[in-house]
């Protein structure tokens, strides 16, 4: 018997057509959750963003954080996303902790196109998001 999921999230695909996925993290995670999180964004992607540059906002104002093994497994995901025209994220974060963990992944990629910044609520997050997407397809 597997372990149960810790926390959750919530993927938002209203704005698929404008090539941005809203993903919302909500409580305490733990491996498990990070694996269903990062299986379903993967799963957009290929079916539904990989075939232009899209960009991402990580609405965190709800995550309490996780355990280590989900860190080390967000680092061993992050290419990815970047090799599959993820091209900016845009974090809404509630804590400093946040912002360290996100800082150290977009340290893994950062010879690469993809871009991040820190907003404080999503329309300024959506705002920057669409005009990075601009930059990206003229």
């Amino acid at each position: 018997m597997g372990l149960k999921e810790h926390g959750r999230f919530i993927i938002d695909t209203q704005l698929f057509d404008e090539q941005i996925m809203v993903v919302t993290l909500i409580g305490g995670w733990n491996l498990q959750t990070a694996q269903q999180e990062i299986a379903q964004m993967k799963e957009h992607c290929q079916s539904s963003l990989d075939h232009a540059p899209w960009g991402a906002v990580a609405d965190m104002r709800e995550w309490e954080l996780a355990t280590p093994p989900v860190v080390a497994y967000f680092d061993a995901n992050i290419s990815w996303f970047v090799e599959n025209n993820m091209r900016c994220m845009a974090v809404i974060p509630s804590m400093h902790m946040q912002k360290m963990v996100m800082n150290h992944l977009a340290h893994l990629v950062e010879n690469t196109p993809f871009t991040m910044e820190y907003f404080e609520d999503i329309e300024s997050s959506l705002s920057w998001v669409r005009k990075q997407l601009a930059l990206n397809t003229n």
